[in-house]
């Protein structure tokens, strides 16, 4: 029997290592996704969250990726992509915003 002490340090670690795990994955995710925008609207090109759902019109991979996510799922989705570190040497930014969002814009690092 493992004593109360140990058990609780035991869960500690483990809660910690599913904290990591759990956010190499979101890591993941998101640089997919990013990945998949770039390759359908070029980087240095601005757009808006609706405009990618424009480019899911012509490129499959990208309509795969979006589903049916809404301009506003997109753009919150981008927000959180544009919290992460850079990925594979490219990065989203805002670079303004209107009344129709914000405007995005991928760059390289």
């Amino acid at each position: 029997m493992i004593a109360a002490d140990d058990l609780d340090a035991q869960i500690a670690r483990l809660e910690l290592e599913l904290s990591h795990l759990k956010q190499q994955r979101a890591d993941r995710q998101a640089a997919a996704f990013l990945q998949t925008i770039a390759l359908a609207i070029p980087i240095g090109v601005a757009f808006y969250a609706v405009d990618v759902i424009a480019h899911a019109a012509v490129d499959a991979e990208l309509a795969r990726t979006i589903a049916d996510m809404t301009a506003k799922d997109i753009g919150r989705r981008l927000a959180g992509v544009a919290r992460r570190p850079a990925t594979a040497g490219l990065v989203l930014v805002c670079v303004g915003r209107d009344e129709r969002g914000c405007i995005w814009t991928i760059a390289t690092t």
